[in-house]
């Protein structure tokens, strides 16, 4: 076992990784390959948003009072730039204007503020950012800044409004005590594998679209 990291936390990120591919695997399959499916509801689209939820909940939790510009908040930071330009580049006309890493980025940099806050003050504004769960889908949602509805020219949409709420939550429950939970517990043999998975976040984020589309051209060759 790794110390200084809490292998449940690291378990739990490979389950939101393996979500992820999941979901992206069809989202791709549909919309890439022209297969029949649908992704934006049922099963599928509740696996997406898990996904995230984890994401931003762990996230919350093992933040740590890092300044704004640290070293980890500027390789998110980076990577979100990357997403774009590269997005851009592939698909000019639904390319990545402020998706998960973005949200990640900010919410890295609002963190030493974030942090200075009481447990119940943060639950609190998990509570009022939430609100925006129910905003109605109208032009406005289409912004950085708010609206949980992903616009039709983009790939990839969590504003900071409503979706920070998920961090927020995250962040108090690391306050809580979050972040020792099942630390003196040993991890099962067979989670070590999704936690080495998931000590690598940020690098199978990066990769794991350029390998699905491969895998998935090669499945339509080979059946033909």
């Amino acid at each position: 076992m790794q110390t200084g990291r809490n292998q449940w936390i690291d378990a739990a990120r490979g389950v939101a990784l393996l979500l992820m591919l999941a979901f992206h695997w069809q989202v791709d399959r549909i919309d890439f390959f022209a297969q029949p499916g649908d992704y934006r509801q049922g099963l599928w689209w509740l696996t997406g948003k898990v996904s995230v939820v984890l994401f931003l909940l762990l996230a919350g939790v093992v933040a740590k009072g890092e300044t704004p510009f640290s070293g980890r908040n500027m390789r998110v930071a980076g990577a979100a730039l990357l997403v774009t330009v590269f997005t851009y580049l592939a698909l000019p006309e639904a390319y990545v204007r402020f998706g998960i890493l973005h949200l990640l980025a900010a919410a890295g940099f609002c963190t030493p503020w974030l942090r200075l806050w009481p447990v119940r003050s943060l639950f609190a504004l998990a509570a009022a950012l939430s609100v925006g769960f129910y905003v109605p889908e109208t032009s406005w949602t289409t912004s950085w800044v708010i609206g949980p509805h992903a616009p039709a020219t983009t790939i990839d949409h969590y504003p900071v409004f409503p979706w920070l709420a998920i961090y927020a939550s995250g962040l108090a429950l690391g306050r809580l005590g979050g972040r020792a939970w099942f630390q003196h517990r040993d991890l099962p043999a067979w989670l070590a594998g999704v936690a080495a998975l998931g000590r690598h976040t940020l690098l199978v984020y990066l990769v794991h679209q350029p390998v699905l589309l491969v895998l998935l051209q090669l499945w339509q060759y080979v059946s033909g």
